[in-house]
């Protein structure tokens, strides 16, 4: 499954050349990644109800061309095929179409009750439609 938002860059956003700034990039991601976790019932409200959470391990980011102010950012995420306690997490931002930022993240499932890696079931998985 393919999740998908938009975003609006704002002027806390901004570098100095009123661009996005990376940190700015990296919020977005994370955000939409939220966001595909809250739609698949296992985002920040149900954290404690199912007591696992996602870790953000690694980022790899390309940015083909900044975006501008005011610019409206369509935001695609979707997970691969997960590991035993781990995933990678695909995305692009596009304006107007065209592909600016390509990026890929791992994060690791944990057990927050024991603060250990929790193990992919094959039915947790599966919401996320990799």
């Amino acid at each position: 499954m393919i999740y998908k938002d938009t975003f609006r860059i704002g002027l806390d956003d901004l570098n100095r050349e009123k661009q996005l700034k990376n940190k700015a990039i990296l919020k977005i991601l994370e955000d939409v990644a939220g966001f595909h976790s809250d739609y698949v019932h296992y985002g920040i409200n149900e954290i404690f109800g199912n007591g696992i959470a996602w870790a953000l391990l690694d980022w790899e980011i390309e940015i083909k061309k900044r975006p501008q102010y005011g610019d409206l950012l369509e935001v695609e995420t979707w997970g691969r095929a997960p590991g035993r306690c781990h995933v990678y997490r695909d995305f692009r931002i596009f304006v107007n179409g065209e592909l600016c930022v390509i990026a890929t993240s791992k994060w690791m499932l944990m057990d927050l009750k024991r603060r250990w890696p929790a193990l992919i079931k094959p039915d947790f998985a599966a919401k996320y439609e990799p």
